[in-house]
């Protein structure tokens, strides 16, 4: 039971920073701003990236989770 607690609360971390994340995409589009400019947007991506790594390597219990990758792989090409 305590480990279906703690999977879901990373999944709740998860929506709660997505939601985050398009609200300040609204927010910023509705206003005409460049999103790769505004402070916010860049904050909730990079939290939510944080998130997601979090369960990438917990789900991936065999060593080949990856917790190691952070917002900045979404800018490379």
């Amino acid at each position: 039971m305590n480990i279906e607690v703690q999977a879901r609360s990373l999944i709740a971390k998860a929506i709660d920073a997505e939601k985050c994340l398009t609200s300040v995409e609204i927010r910023e589009k509705m206003k005409g701003k460049i999103l790769i400019t505004c402070e916010d947007y860049l904050s909730a991506r990079a939290k939510l990236c944080e998130i997601i790594s979090q369960i990438n390597q917990i789900a991936n219990y065999c060593g080949r989770g990856r917790d190691d990758l952070d917002h900045s792989i979404l800018l490379e090409t």
